[in-house]
């Protein structure tokens, strides 16, 4: 199924920026430092990876609607 794909996407990016969101919350990252530009990145990654996953399901969403209309 081409669902459980894009779940488990989401589920990634839930991850990612719950985890970004965390560590920003326990220390402010700065562009200067190691650690914190690590946070933005995985902080980003969430954020692609939760458009590759909404892409995913829109493109699933539009599958279903012209397989029920035929």
């Amino acid at each position: 199924m081409k669902v459980i794909p894009s779940t488990l996407l989401l589920i990634l990016s839930t991850f990612l920026l719950s985890f970004s969101g965390l560590a920003t919350l326990l220390a402010t990252p700065s562009a200067s430092d190691s650690r914190g530009m690590f946070i933005i990145a995985l902080g980003a990654a969430g954020l692609v990876v939760g458009a590759m996953a909404i892409l995913q399901l829109k493109r699933l969403n539009q599958l279903l609607v012209a397989h029920q209309a035929a």
